[in-house]
């Protein structure tokens, strides 16, 4: 609804652009990363994430929280519908991780977004990927519908490409039409295969089930938590260690040592504050004992 939009704007610290155009989205897109940083704390301490588009602005909005990707990316869709965008979710299989030569089928676990018929300052019209969710290779402005055409964000280079992946077999086939690439100094990496298929809420809501309850989900095991900055830069919590990176490079690195210390760096860099720090503590404790006597 678009009286819930002032309340998003103030809370990414922006003023309603005047028109529904590429430069407001690629603003809208930079303020929410760099708001919302991406985190999977109440999957990681046992539960549910509760994906309604009221529970997700309760939580985000009104609350000092971020979320994963069918949260942030849920957010900012019914954001730019309400704005007078045409927009899509879409599912992906990700990619991230694998080599190259593996192609291995995973599941639809990703939620992306598509904005259609985006003008710009000429009014010329383009279809763009966006996506909010996606940890530490989150593309932070929006990537043109336009096969292999690099696109420079504040925090690395991407591209979608068709999908070839030329060890495929008739019984091993790599499924997507095509694939999101993050640039890395030895060349493309892929990030996730995807199609132009709309999804449905139905589609996402399995989906966040799954990721929420299978027992080898790293959602259910891994503590993950990334902020872009301004500068370039990505704060990112993973488990015990905490890094500020800027592309590949790791600029400052520690390790925390208890829930307290984790607690503060939750507020402090990542703004987020906890309503129930109980689950927290209980959860960091037995990650820090299982590091403490590996």
């Amino acid at each position: 609804m678009k009286s819930e939009l002032p309340a998003y704007f103030e809370r990414i610290r922006q003023r309603i652009p005047e028109r529904a155009n590429v430069q407001a989205l690629n603003r809208i897109i930079g303020a929410h990363v760099q708001t919302f940083a991406f985190e999977n704390i109440d999957t990681w301490t046992g539960n549910v994430v509760d994906t309604s588009l009221p529970a997700i602005r309760q939580k985000m909005v009104q609350g000092a929280r971020g979320g994963y990707c069918f949260e942030t990316n849920a957010l900012l869709k019914a954001v730019l519908t309400d704005f007078g965008f045409d927009v899509d979710a879409l599912s992906a299989r990700v990619r991230w991780g694998q080599k190259p030569d593996d192609l291995r089928i995973s599941p639809r676990t990703h939620m992306a977004l598509r904005v259609k018929n985006v003008p710009d300052e000429n009014g010329e019209q383009q279809d763009y990927l966006v996506d909010v969710g996606f940890g530490g290779a989150t593309p932070t402005a929006a990537i043109p519908w336009i096969f292999e055409t690099p696109t420079r964000t504040p925090h690395g280079t991407v591209q979608i490409a068709p999908l070839t992946d030329p060890e495929a077999t008739p019984d091993r086939q790599a499924i997507g039409d095509h694939v999101l690439q993050l640039l890395f100094p030895d060349g493309w990496r892929s990030i996730y295969t995807f199609d132009p298929t709309p999804a449905h809420p139905a589609d996402h809501a399995m989906a966040n089930w799954y990721v929420c309850t299978f027992p080898d989900s790293h959602f259910r095991h891994d503590l993950m938590l990334v902020l872009p900055q301004k500068d370039g830069t990505r704060l990112i919590l993973n488990n015990l260690r905490f890094r500020k990176s800027r592309g590949h490079e790791v600029l400052q690195e520690r390790y925390l040592s208890d829930a307290d210390e984790a607690l503060a760096l939750l507020a402090e860099q990542f703004g987020i504050e906890l309503a129930d720090e109980a689950p927290f503590r209980a959860r960091f404790a037995a990650l820090n004992s299982r590091a403490t006597h590996a």
